[in-house]
């Protein structure tokens, strides 16, 4: 039975730390290297780690000065000794069977890496990305245009299953937000295949502040946005690289993602005092003619916005603030996420 390391950066999140670990130790596949990198944390999460580190031989915690997630799982990445990898998030959960379902999947088509589908879990609520248990092998060029749009491949480092070999050259960059948004296309561009179970194994809580809430919910402009429109033009790069049949879809969502980063600035007074605006308008506007063009992904809807947007900022905020009407206006059920 091959090993396994599954690495967890801890930091902050004694509230849901047990429920993560527990949903470690019990899983069905048991030839594990579990690591616990304790980042610093000011809680009472090391003494926990070293408590399950006392009953489970499995796991080895390392305790050091707070670094950021990212210095953390490239710390677990250097130590680890497994045949494969994967990375679970301490404030979230897994099925007992997760592993052993990405393993079996991964070698029965001799995959690179192995993928699993995610529930969303807020506060009021646990919701399944898809209803859909299908399975499907992708090489690089079909998973990193699946995470553009269908979304089963999804950006994050969790849920998956790893050859070491990917991640040689791949290291996480230290002191960005959204670091998985960074690495995500040349993790993907690096294996040759990617095996995609689309049944849902992971359990993603949302918490305020997470990607997930900053991007999506949060109304007021939070200066970490810019280094996720930096993780995005880092994947254009890949993508002008390797796979030019993907430029298209990929400036379009560059596009989504810089719109929805000027939405949440022109919600501030004096939105053009923010440093980055003109940087973000300008992103906004420059790929304009050619967006236009694509007409298979841009709906009517979209167009409007976007000419808006080339014409008049105001005009364009003024359409936006109608959209914002109408949703208010659908019923829904409304989900919180964790503090």
């Amino acid at each position: 039975m091959d090993k396994i390391t599954v690495i967890v950066p801890v930091y902050g999140v004694e509230v849901y730390l047990r429920q993560c670990l527990d949903s470690i130790v019990s899983q069905t596949y048991t030839n594990l290297e579990i690591i616990l990198i304790n980042d610093g944390s000011p809680d009472n999460c090391g003494i926990i780690c070293d408590e399950y580190a006392e009953k489970d031989d499995r796991i080895k915690v390392m305790h050091k000065e707070n670094g950021g997630v990212s210095k953390a799982r490239n710390t677990g990445i250097d130590i680890a000794s497994g045949e494969y990898l994967t990375f679970i998030d301490a404030d979230d959960w897994v099925e007992t069977d997760m592993i052993e379902v990405l393993y079996n999947n991964l070698v029965r088509v001799d995959a690179d890496i192995s993928s699993c589908g995610m529930y969303h879990v807020y506060v009021n609520a646990i919701v399944p990305f898809s209803d859909i248990a299908d399975i499907e092998v992708l090489d690089s060029e079909q998973a990193i245009n699946d995470s553009l749009t269908q979304g089963r491949v999804n950006t994050a480092v969790w849920g998956k299953l790893y050859k070491p070999h990917i991640f040689n050259d791949i290291r996480y960059p230290v002191g960005k937000r959204y670091e998985d948004e960074f690495v995500i296309f040349n993790v993907l561009a690096a294996a040759n295949s990617i095996v995609v179970d689309t049944s849902s194994k992971y359990y993603y809580r949302q918490r305020k502040g997470s990607f997930m809430d900053s991007v999506h919910h949060t109304a007021e402009y939070n200066a970490g946005g810019l280094d996720l429109i930096e993780a995005a033009e880092q994947k254009m790069k890949v993508v002008e690289e390797k796979y030019p049949e993907l430029i298209g879809i990929t400036k379009a969502h560059l596009f989504d993602l810089n719109s929805k980063i000027l939405n949440r600035m022109l919600n501030c007074k004096n939105y053009k005092q923010i440093p980055e605006y003109k940087k973000i308008l300008f992103m906004c506007r420059k790929d304009y003619f050619f967006l236009m063009r694509l007409v298979r992904i841009y709906n009517t809807n979209r167009k409007i916005a976007l000419t808006a947007l080339k014409i008049n900022v105001r005009l364009y905020s003024f359409l936006m603030a109608l959209r914002k009407l109408k949703e208010k206006n659908i019923v829904r059920e409304d989900k919180i996420p964790f503090d």
